[in-house]
């Protein structure tokens, strides 16, 4: 009766007498009876919160990372956000408080609401379920949906509100989050579709029919769709205009991804054509012979891992020509797809109206002759003519062009592999670079085709896309890729022809070749590859149609005219110039991450930092993206999972990735060098490189705060650790594997500068052993799995002891021999003792001064380089790691920055010395590098980001920092992302070198810092320090409001200020001669001003 009277809601905020909060949890009369029993009569003062202030909503919502901005709304056609995770991690964040007063907002309570998108109550969506997070460590983070089961092919969107710990209001309910159920786990949801497919066939079509009252009750229609790369049509209509290549990279055999997306509006009554144009993709057994498939599954013929042979001897029809030869496919057909076609009504329920199957679909050649990821694309204008609106009712196929296609159920790997909706973004078009130079070189001669140099500038991955000059039929023109200008020592640019360097492509021949039919428009046709990708600068044109100039002298153009798509005016030989761009295209993951200094040095290696993720982020994190390879090299992945984060909203594709990896990983918990595991690598894994399972996972949570990766792979880490803790008993323990030469791995420290100071592969592998563990019990610390943490934290502890019995030279400060790479390592495992510490750095900064060995250069390879310009910082000596990295003599990141041959512009080279180096490894965009930015980080102010992550948690704020007193910056500004949303930290301060003269004038720093809502930062600025003033006038002033005001010294600590919303406290260290801010949720603007005082 109480509670009839009183009216109370499940889950709704109460004020009790005006000064307590109660939340109505599922059963009110037993919340009710607590809180009399705790308040007595004053629970009968009750009434709803309701916020009387503006706060921002919640932002930044995800389904499993994926962001549903950037997917297509399901009423529209396109591709949709579909998933098939019966339990979503639903995420997001809040932004900043928008008003003065807000600042230093925390948030007491989330609530989650998740709505039936197709069912309406009063106008609004249906609530299906709904949780309340009583959280105060966060703004929100990542919740496990854990409500009642999700319904294939079913909408639901969710929203987010949470409550003010500053006042108890509640801010309005954030914007609807939608996606969509895909078909689900039950492999029956995809029949009647079968798998289709034959190698030969490239374009495929099939014809349905839709009863018109069925049409006529259609609410939604969805095409599903997996299979090679593809490009799909409805009616004449391509749907898939917004994605490149196709579904993502995987192990076939145990997962294969499909695409859905929404068609309805192209769809017709009675009368329907599906069409689909195939390209091999990663499926293309050339160039991927599959490691754990050996036999022809039609002959039984033992074909071994990169058997070749004539096809007609072996399985006639199962081939693709390349180079005289035919590739036998040993484990599926390259070209296949499975679809489904299905259509709702009204009345909420599903129908089938077309799939594939080989009764109803036909297939022809189509004008792509030959495509390959690595040997490029060859397309025949000629044969387009032929297949001209094949996707169409109207369309009339030829009995002697089209015939039926192959139900390819029998293979192996489709007997054992699942569908799952894909769970990374598609790979999508970014930015399209007009030329930065184009050159004729030579005319043919009649003087009617020209050949062409281009520079981009920037090297990325993607293909071209080239405005059509008027051909003769028959003719072509041949587009090559390269990242190198031919010089010295490989060659003479010009001779022999010879003008860009393919040595280092090796096997591949990233060529394009357009074939024309003569009848090419005037004006307006463009042409791209569909199938394939290169990684490149520079592009060599041959055979371009010039049409007959004026005979004038060659000229190279600048690309930045404005008038570069019009009228020819850079040279006179050729009538028609090239008007061609470069597209680059990856995985559609969001950059957040953005650094800007002072320095143009600085600035150019964020480039180069950016540029190499950039053009590696394709379906799975590639080693490069120009030669035969591009493969998921874990040991590239682990030492490049943080920057990665920092930089990009990674999480879908870092989460698809772990579980590929997982995929891969045996029973016995080994995992391979290489993810997914095709041509290279082993399995066992090198340790270093199947750490990379570990420090994704660990990314995931140090620099985005999110366990959820973690707990769903808990089982699968406790797997892999067990299975690495038992080949190190079985080897015998460190001290042993030392004694008897033990390498204990592959790779160790991959592609050093200086092969001399190369440590042992042992001393590597038991670093980064050390590192995982270390990582691994500080996830299961933070999830809760105590004892876990206490087991890893003992092994780490325990290998940590033996490492410094075998390994550390005390008497002489050192580690093992002594090198760059042993001391950064050995410093960044936290296990020495503070005086300890101190004296190996000091050791390793004496190496690099001018009169140490190495003299002021690079010594290291792979880890060392990801470790040794912190460890030096740490160790006192960022002056030693801010010259280093400015250095510029070979080796050095300043050389290939630098260099007369080939300066890099957007890219880190795979090794130091690449203009040297023979073709075997000498990729000129590796990511493995891109762990620098993880470094310009803390010169831009995001300070001991590799050992405190990005402020994942309120016990772990973000640590920043003004550094122009000790880089000879004046300013800088940094972007990136944390637990609790994107981040904002800019400042400007004197630039001095050491001690600055008594005569100096009073100096002025500034720093702005914007934080998203519960998010803390500690943030530090050094004061000038003059030979003979220690002590200090100070004026400190926040958006015009004076908060300090008076002079420091020796005694001082906590300074007394004006209270301030979101100063949580400020400080000065004598010590350190520095003010620390602790700051949180909101936009400051803090200057400061410094007059010396006479002591």
């Amino acid at each position: 009766l109480l509670l009839a009277c009183l009216d109370l809601k499940p889950e709704k905020l109460y004020s009790l007498g005006g000064r307590q909060e109660l939340i109505m949890g599922t059963s009110p009369l037993l919340t009710l009876v607590l809180l009399l029993l705790v308040r007595g009569t004053n629970a009968f003062f009750i009434k709803e919160r309701r916020s009387s202030i503006e706060l921002p909503p919640a932002d930044g919502l995800r389904i499993d990372g994926l962001n549903p901005s950037r997917f297509t709304p399901p009423t529209e056609v396109g591709l949709v956000l579909a998933v098939d995770n019966p339990n979503p991690v639903l995420s997001w964040w809040i932004p900043p408080p928008s008003s003065f007063k807000n600042r230093g907002l925390r948030v007491n309570t989330s609530r989650l609401s998740l709505k039936l998108a197709s069912e309406n109550e009063d106008g609004k969506l249906k609530e299906v379920w709904s949780r309340l997070i009583v959280s105060s460590s966060s703004s929100g983070r990542n919740y496990r949906y854990d409500g009642p089961a999700l319904q294939p092919a079913t909408q639901y969107c969710f929203a987010v509100s949470y409550q003010s710990g500053l006042d108890g209001n509640w801010a309005k309910e954030s914007e609807l989050a939608c996606f969509e159920m895909g078909l689900g786990a039950d492999p029956k949801s995809w029949l009647p579709s079968t798998w289709i497919g034959d190698d030969e066939l490239k374009v495929l079509r099939s014809e349905f029919k839709i009863p018109t009252e069925l049409l006529e009750k259609a609410k939604a229609a969805r095409l599903y769709v997996s299979g090679s790369w593809g490009q799909y049509y409805i009616n004449g209509e391509q749907i898939s205009t917004n994605e490149s290549l196709g579904v993502g990279w995987t192990r076939y055999d145990k997962r294969c991804y499909y695409a859905t997306y929404s068609i309805l509006p192209l769809l017709k009554k009675s009368e329907n054509v599906v069409g689909a144009t195939l390209g091999q993709g990663w499926r293309d057994t050339v160039a991927f012979p599959p490691k754990f498939q050996a036999q022809d599954e039609r002959t039984g013929i033992d074909l071994g891992f990169r058997a070749r042979a004539n096809i007609e001897q072996i399985t006639p029809g199962r081939g693709n020509l390349s180079d005289g030869f035919f590739a036998v496919n040993p484990s599926w057909t390259q070209r296949t797809v499975r679809m489904l076609i299905n259509l709702q009504t009204t009345d909420g329920k599903w129908h089938t109206v077309a799939y594939t199957n080989k009764d109803t679909w036909e297939g022809t050649l189509g004008p792509v002759l030959n495509d390959s990821i690595f040997n490029g694309e060859t397309y025949d204008a000629r044969e387009a003519v032929k297949i001209a609106g094949f996707s169409t009712p109207e369309y009339q196929a030829s009995a002697s062009d089209w015939t039926t296609v192959a139900d390819i159920s029998y293979e192996t790997w489709v007997k054992t592999t699942k569908l799952v909706a894909q769970p990374i973004p598609p790979i999508r078009v970014q930015e399209s670079v007009r030329p930065y130079s184009i050159k004729l070189v030579e005319m043919s001669d009649d003087g009617k085709k020209g050949h062409f140099l281009i520079d981009f500038w920037k090297n990325r991955a993607g293909v071209c896309r080239v405005k059509l000059p008027k051909g003769e039929k028959g003719s072509n023109i041949t587009l090559r890729h390269a990242e190198v200008v031919m010089h010295e020592p490989y060659g003479y640019y010009g001779q022999d022809g010879k003008y860009l360097y393919y040595e280092n492509l090796r096997s591949a021949k990233a060529t394009d070749v357009y074939i024309f039919n003569g009848d090419e428009e005037e004006e307006g046709q463009f042409w791209q590859p569909s199938f394939t990708y290169h990684g490149f600068r520079h592009l060599e044109l041959i055979g371009w149609p010039c049409g007959v100039g004026d005979g004038g002298d060659n000229a190279a153009g600048d690309a930045d005219d404005d008038d570069f798509f019009g009228k020819p005016m850079w040279w006179t030989q050729c009538a028609n110039p090239p008007q061609i761009e470069m597209i680059h295209f990856r995985t559609d993951v969001e950059q957040h991450g953005h650094i800007q200094t002072s320095d143009d040095m600085i600035n150019s290696y964020w480039k180069m930092v950016v540029g190499s993720l950039d053009s590696n982020i394709m379906s799975v994190p590639t080693d490069c993206p120009q030669r035969d390879e591009r493969l998921g090299w874990m040991g590239d992945t682990g030492s490049s999972a943080d920057i990665s984060a920092m930089v990009y909203d990674i999480a879908p594709f870092h989460d698809g990735f772990l579980d590929l990896i997982e995929d891969d990983m045996l029973s016995n918990g080994t995992i391979p060098d290489v993810v997914p595991f095709y041509r290279y690598g082993n399995q066992q894994a090198d340790p270093s490189w199947s750490s990379a399972f570990i420090f994704v996972l660990f990314s995931r949570f140090h620099i985005s705060g999110n366990l959820e990766p973690y707990k769903k792979h808990r089982d699968s880490v406790k797997l892999y650790l067990d299975n690495m803790f038992r080949q190190y008993e079985e080897r015998g323990r460190l001290a042993m594997m030392v004694a008897t030469g033990d390498l204990w791995g592959t790779y160790g420290e991959w592609e050093v500068a200086n092969e001399t100071d190369r440590p042992p592969h042992t001393f590597v592998s038991a670093f980064n052993w050390i590192l995982t563990l270390q990582q691994a019990s500080e996830m299961a610390e933070s999830a809760g799995d105590a004892h876990l943490a206490k087991l890893y934290a003992k092994n780490a502890s325990d290998i940590s002891r033996e490492f410094l019995q075998v390994y550390y030279h005390e008497d002489q400060h050192s580690f093992e021999f002594g090198s760059q790479t042993e001391l950064a390592l050995a410093l960044r495992l936290n296990i020495l003792n503070e005086d300890e510490a101190a004296d190996v750095g000091d050791f390793l900064n004496h190496r690099l001064q001018a009169d140490g060995e190495d003299q002021g250069n690079w010594t290291v390879g792979m880890y060392g380089f990801k470790y040794i310009l912190q460890s030096l910082t740490k160790s006192g000596h960022a002056d030693t790691a801010y010259s280093l990295l400015k250095s510029t003599p070979n080796p050095s990141v300043g050389f290939m920055l630098l260099n007369d041959f080939e300066p890099a512009s957007t890219n880190l080279w795979e090794v130091w010395d690449a203009i040297h180096q023979d073709a075997t490894g000498n990729s000129r965009q590796h990511h493995m590098y891109s762990t620098l930015g993880t470094y310009l980080y803390e010169l831009a102010g995001v300070v001991g980001n590799q050992e405190h992550g990005f402020g994942y948690s309120q016990q772990k704020p973000l640590q920043l920092a003004v550094q122009g007193v000790i880089n000879n910056l004046t300013h800088a500004c940094s972007k990136s992302k944390n637990a609790f949303g994107p981040f904002e930290f800019c400042w400007s301060a004197p630039s001095f070198d050491g001690v600055i003269p008594d005569d100096d004038p009073p100096s002025s720093s500034h720093f702005t810092v914007t934080l998203p809502t519960g998010s803390y930062a500690n943030i530090t600025m050094p004061l000038l320090q003059t030979k003979h003033h220690r002590a200090k006038r100070l004026r400190i002033v926040e958006s015009e409001n004076v908060i300090f005001e008076g002079t420091v010294d020796r005694d001082s600590m906590d300074l007394p200020h004006a209270p301030l919303p979101g100063l949580d406290s400020l400080s000065f260290n004598f010590e350190s001669y520095t003010l620390d801010f602790i700051v949180s949720s909101g936009k400051f603007n803090f200057s400061l001003s410094q007059q010396p005082v006479s002591n």
